[in-house]
C-alpha cells in the first residue's frame, strides 16, 4: 500500500454513532500492549460501546477521529479525553487554587499500517486545543512505552500517580 500522506485524512469529531469503532480502537490499544488476551477482545468492545455511546451522550466523552477525507467511515487514527469534576487543588507552588473540569485522555490509537506518519500527533494536538478551549483545569493520561515520545513533545510530564493493583487491603 502506498504511504498516504496526512492531506488525505481529514478530523472529525466522534459521534455515539462511532461507539463501536471506538471500543474496537480500545480493545485494539489494550491487545498491542500485551494487556488484553484474544479470548476477551469481542466482551472489551461489547461491554466497552454502549458505556462510550451513553458517555458521548452526556457530554462526559469526547473523541476525535482521523479518516480518509473521502471515505469518513475508513478510520485510520483517533483518541478521546473523559471528563470528571476536580477538587480544588494548589497549583504555581501553592500560590494558587485550581478546580473544574479534569480530562483523562484514553483510546489513543493508531492502525497498525498507519503508524510512525504523525497521525497519532494531529489527533492529539486537536484533542488538546479543545481542551485548552473548554477550559479543562488539568489533562492527564497513562502513556504506553510507544507513546510516552510523542506525549513528552507535547508537554506533558511525568507525575508521582500510583496504580491500585486489586489486592485486597489487611
Amino acid at each position: 500500500m502506498a504511504d498516504p500522506t496526512p492531506d488525505v485524512f481529514a478530523l472529525r469529531v466522534a459521534t455515539p454513532d462511532d461507539a463501536l469503532l471506538v471500543a474496537r480502537h480500545r480493545a485494539c490499544m489494550w491487545r498491542d500492549m500485551g494487556r488484553l488476551q484474544a479470548d476477551t477482545f469481542d466482551a472489551m468492545v461489547q461491554a466497552t460501546a454502549p458505556a462510550l455511546a451513553r458517555l458521548m451522550r452526556e457530554d462526559r466523552y469526547h473523541g476525535w477521529l482521523l479518516a480518509y477525507a473521502d471515505r469518513p467511515h475508513v478510520v485510520v487514527a483517533g483518541a478521546g479525553v473523559v471528563l470528571r469534576e476536580q477538587l480544588p487543588f494548589p497549583v504555581d507552588g501553592g500560590r494558587a487554587i485550581r478546580h473544574g473540569e479534569q480530562g483523562l485522555v484514553i483510546n489513543v490509537y493508531t492502525e497498525p499500517a498507519y503508524r510512525r506518519r504523525g497521525l497519532a500527533e494531529r489527533v492529539m494536538r486537536a484533542l488538546l486545543a479543545w481542551a485548552e478551549t473548554r477550559g479543562l483545569s488539568s489533562v492527564i493520561l497513562h502513556a504506553s512505552d510507544e507513546g510516552r515520545p510523542l506525549y513528552e513533545r507535547l508537554g506533558f510530564v511525568g507525575t508521582n500517580e500510583m496504580r491500585w493493583a486489586g489486592t485486597p487491603v489487611r
